[in-house]
């Protein structure tokens, strides 16, 4: 077999290892294709190898291993922007990873000059501006993490802008900046069922921050409702937490506790067990440790003694 076919054999190991989880032994056989191709010459095909190789060992969580692939990437092919602009985006992912925001805005620019002269689509722009703008929120510099989501939007359909403003108002809002969170936060753009439940999801996330509960309740209620019309699993998970938090505060401990087992259900059908469980079981635990065994245990069991239609009938 030459050298193309063994490191494409190669490369279907490793998604086969991919698959199974293991990120760490899929990035050895990227990097062995990778290998393979410089042997023969192909130089593009082993810079974007590399950075295959690089983004496996991101997931796998090993940092210095991913910036010495993206370097080698970037070296073996300098004279390729689409594959400098890889590269130095790899590098930046390293270093936000590691805390060090300031520097990773750096070389996110970078990595945005290069896309800009290489002439790469408005989505690849798109990409590194969220994420510039994501390390600027966390370095404090909202002025310029607005200014990036304003170019982002400018290069987006209309629909895209408003997620990305969404994106921004929870990136904000974690920062504890609520004014501001609530300041970018779009208005729906009917009939988008999708966009309504990411919008009143956020809205009760904000509301519940700001301390108006029953306003929480009613957004992350109306979030729920739009994310079922749109079939979209993740704000209705986001509004279902947030409705599970606020009835929790209103003392309604028994309710919050069926719209979580609800929603696990639900999730389950949409996603699969394993995926649903991932999500929900974590808040479930948090209530635990909240309320205590006794009161959770009693919780949990008067919901599973009730017939399933009357447990449907408490999904709030």
């Amino acid at each position: 077999m030459n050298t193309q076919g063994n490191a494409d054999t190669l490369l279907l190991n490793a998604l086969r290892w991919v698959s199974g989880g293991d990120f760490g032994r899929a990035a050895i056989l990227a990097e062995e294709a990778a290998n393979l191709h410089g042997s023969a010459g192909r130089t593009v095909d082993q810079a974007l190898t590399l950075q295959l190789a690089a983004a496996l060992k991101l997931v796998a969580a090993d940092a210095e291993s991913t910036r010495a692939l993206s370097q080698n990437s970037a070296k073996v092919a300098p004279e390729n922007l689409p594959v400098t602009v890889a590269s130095l985006a790899r590098q930046a992912d390293v270093a936000a990873t590691q805390g060090r925001y300031r520097r990773a805005t750096e070389i996110f620019s970078a990595s945005l000059d290069n896309a800009r002269a290489a002439g790469l689509p408005s989505a690849s722009q798109i990409a590194l501006l969220r994420r510039r703008a994501a390390c600027r929120v966390a370095t404090g510099d909202y002025t310029g993490a607005d200014s990036d989501f304003s170019d982002a939007c400018q290069l987006a359909y209309p629909r895209i802008a408003a997620l990305l403003r969404i994106e921004q108002s929870r990136l904000l809002l974690d920062a504890g900046e609520l004014d501001a969170a609530a300041a970018v936060l779009p208005e729906p753009i009917a009939p988008d069922s999708q966009l309504l439940a990411e919008i009143e999801a956020q809205k009760a996330r904000l509301a519940r921050a700001s301390g108006d509960i029953d306003a929480a309740r009613k957004h992350a209620t109306a979030g729920r409702s739009a994310a079922v019309s749109a079939v979209a699993p993740v704000p209705f998970f986001t509004a279902s937490v947030e409705l599970a938090e606020s009835l929790d505060v209103l003392g309604e401990r028994d309710a919050a506790y069926t719209v979580l087992a609800n929603s696990w259900a639900t999730l389950a059908n949409l996603l699969g067990s394993g995926v649903a469980r991932s999500w929900v079981e974590p808040c479930l635990l948090a209530m635990r440790l909240r309320w205590g065994e006794t009161q959770f245990n009693a919780i949990k069991q008067a919901h599973e003694a009730r017939p399933r239609a009357a447990r449907g009938a408490g999904l709030q």
